[in-house]
């Protein structure tokens, strides 16, 4: 879609993966909504993801990879 910004939602099933082009990010950001968001977020911590930021709240993190 080009509006409200270049963006395309892509539902499978039980989560929803959203890749964005907006002045929000200034880098590309996939964003990703599931059920059980909290839960899936500890089991990435649990198994060693680190320097998350939270994002207006818990249930919204941002990580950046190591390509940026």
């Amino acid at each position: 879609m080009k509006e409200p910004y270049h963006h395309a939602i892509l539902p499978c099933g039980k989560v929803i993966i959203g890749l964005h082009q907006t002045t929000y990010f200034n880098y590309p950001a996939i964003t990703y909504l599931g059920i059980d968001t909290p839960m899936r977020i500890q089991q990435l911590k649990d198994n060693g993801l680190k320097n998350f930021s939270e994002v207006a709240g818990k249930s919204n993190l941002d990580l950046k990879t190591w390509e940026g």
